[in-house]
């Protein structure tokens, strides 16, 4: 049996697998999955965030 796949950005279930996957917060993975939506980097001081972002691809720009 093949192992699921991971969730489509703005699918429904995409916020509680990245919050269960990266060990986040929700609104933490809400900021991740809509820059995974729109296609956009990201822009935070977070480290953890930063962290998780990186991890499923997307692109953090440092300040």
């Amino acid at each position: 049996m093949p192992a699921p796949r991971a969730p489509k950005p703005n699918d429904p279930v995409a916020i509680p697998h990245l919050t269960h996957t990266l060990d986040i917060y929700a609104y933490d993975a809400y900021v991740i999955d809509t820059a995974q939506r729109h296609g956009c980097p990201m822009l935070t001081l977070d480290q953890g965030l930063s962290q998780a972002a990186r991890h499923v691809g997307v692109n953090v720009i440092e300040i």
